[in-house]
């Protein structure tokens, strides 16, 4: 399961570094994780670092009991320079449209 990231700080990384951040399963090592990019978008990975964020506690209800968020995995992945994944491509379009304003009496 890669899941993309979509942040200003993973954007940026993916615009100026070539490092693209994907939430993975728990279970996911970096080889599986190394497979899944190459099959999913047609890329050979050159780095796949790995880092475990633990799950946010919140109170919930009348008795405010605490309630753990699920745990995540996270892998940044490095690319060479020749190949990029589409997904994070963010580029603006030149020129706005003018919006037409009609006015009747």
């Amino acid at each position: 399961m890669l899941k993309p990231i979509f942040t200003e700080k993973t954007l940026g990384l993916a615009k100026t570094q070539n490092q693209y951040t994907f939430a993975v399963g728990a279970a996911e090592t970096k080889n599986t994780i190394k497979l899944a990019l190459i099959e999913a978008f047609g890329v050979n990975p050159m780095n796949v670092k790995v880092s475990n964020l633990a799950g946010k506690a919140k109170r919930r209800g009348k008795g405010r009991t605490l309630i753990w968020g699920s745990d995540l995995k996270k892998a940044i992945v490095k690319l060479p320079e020749k190949e990029k994944i589409d997904l994070f491509d963010t580029e603006e379009k030149k020129g706005k449209k003018a919006k037409k304003t009609e006015t009747t009496k």
